[in-house]
């Protein structure tokens, strides 16, 4: 699960302005001689020395040839680091991803919530940590949607509104700063902010179909994958309408897709429409067309109970029970859970406590993906990137996600040689290994 070292620059920072002059010199081969052999001017080729002007492949081609070097030695070295941190100051500057909605049901076709994605550049990744801005909503406005099978939300400012379609009726909770709820995103849900300016979130999604990058049809990164839906009560009637919301966010017709299936336009459209339930080996040949495991058609039927549980910021801070300490060599951190009571869930979201200590840090890794938000205080990561060791200083408001199977340190730093306490952070763990490996694992209880 890496991330490409060629995502995390720009183009004036690639440095192949940089390698086509040093290669041009080491050869004693002038502008006008290069310009001669590939077409060009010798004024434009300085341009693209100096960054000025930007490089295509046609022409890096013929400049690679002409200097009788591979064209991929004028490129950086390609690598992979295994974390990625975004930074706060990153993430305020950046503008917010749009959401397009789609659906059977009627519906605006943009979201009222902007969201800025966290981990957007990992690939293969089984969650999704997003931040996300609750804009209030007046009653009229209110839309419901659903997209991948789990979410937790975190209230990092403001008061939040969740509204929540389950099989027992519409449930709404009142979330404040330092609450939290672990849901089935799959069930149709409406955030808004309890009070006239906006609300802030950290939110973690996960999803049952597997790893979730930004290319695919359905995404969290990508503008089809929030949609418009009512509840349903059965699978069938779920199952259509997700063959018809993959269908058209891939932009198939229907004569196209049962051509792929192997069935025709009219027994699709059937099924669409909820005419004719789909036949469990065409269900199979449409999994596999795109990409899906068969839970994914009914998720939401399939599992009742229980639609979400919350956790007050109230017992978050005076819990006693279920805290788990995790002993590495600097005392004991405190691990608090913040679902505790979702039974069967795939992410397992903690409160953790860094305590302060000069010792040494100690070596932490395991199977899975981890997500850290920092609350409050700073918290020092080690671990490895680029064939060398990495130290980063993460500050109130800095995130982490990475790849928990390379070797990595966390240590909290106060800057009082007194505290007992030096960072409280946001932990989301997965692991395809269960919360009792991660429990004896990854918090080192």
């Amino acid at each position: 699960m890496p991330v490409y070292s060629s995502h995390l620059v720009d183009y004036p920072e690639w440095g192949v302005c940089q390698r086509i002059r040093h290669v041009r010199q080491s050869k004693d081969v002038t502008l006008r001689q290069l310009a001669d052999h590939v077409g060009s001017s010798p004024a434009q080729l300085s341009k693209i020395e100096n960054g000025q002007a930007v490089l295509d492949l046609a022409l890096l081609g013929k400049i690679a040839a002409a200097l009788d070097v591979p064209a991929a030695s004028l490129l950086p070295s390609h690598s992979e680091q295994h974390f990625l941190i975004k930074r706060r100051e990153e993430i305020l500057l950046a503008p917010p991803t749009p959401r397009t909605l789609m659906g059977p049901h009627p519906g605006p076709r943009q979201h009222h919530n902007p969201f800025w994605p966290l981990a957007d550049r990992f690939v293969g990744k089984h969650i999704e940590p997003i931040l996300v801005e609750i804009r209030p909503l007046p009653e009229k406005d209110m839309h419901f949607i659903a997209h991948d099978h789990e979410e937790f939300l975190f209230v990092m400012e403001g008061e939040v509104e969740a509204n929540l379609r389950t099989d027992d009726g519409l449930v709404t909770e009142r979330l404040k700063a330092g609450d939290c709820m672990y849901f089935r995103s799959s069930l149709p849900h409406c955030h808004r902010s309890a009070m006239d300016t906006p609300a802030r979130t950290v939110n973690v999604i996960y999803s049952l179909r597997g790893a979730m990058d930004i290319d695919e049809g359905d995404s969290i990164a990508s503008v089809q994958q929030f949609f418009r839906r009512g509840v349903q009560t059965d699978i069938a009637t779920e199952a259509a309408e997700r063959i018809a919301f993959l269908r058209r966010s891939r932009g198939l017709s229907l004569d196209v897709l049962a051509q792929n299936v192997g069935t025709t336009a009219r027994h699709l459209a059937e099924i669409e429409k909820g005419e004719r339930a789909v036949e469990l080996d065409l269900l199979l040949r449409l999994a596999r067309k795109f990409g899906r495991p068969i839970e994914y058609f009914f998720a939401g039927t399939i599992e009742k109970q229980p639609s979400h549980v919350v956790h007050r910021r109230s017992e978050i801070e005076s819990a006693t029970h279920d805290v788990v300490a995790s002993k590495n060599g600097r005392g004991e951190d405190l691990n608090r859970p913040l679902a505790s009571g979702f039974g069967h869930r795939n992410m397992h979201p903690y409160y953790m406590q860094l305590k302060s200590s000069a010792s040494d840090l100690a070596r932490n890794e395991h199977h899975g993906e981890k997500f850290i938000h920092v609350l409050e205080g700073e918290v020092e990561f080690t671990s490895y990137g680029d064939e060398r060791e990495v130290t980063e200083l993460l500050r109130p408001g800095d995130s982490l996600f990475l790849d928990a199977s390379a070797p990595h340190f966390l240590r909290g730093r106060a800057r009082s040689p007194y505290a007992t306490s030096s960072a409280d952070i946001l932990v989301v763990f997965w692991s395809a290994l269960g919360e009792e490996y991660l429990t004896a694992k990854a918090l080192g209880s």
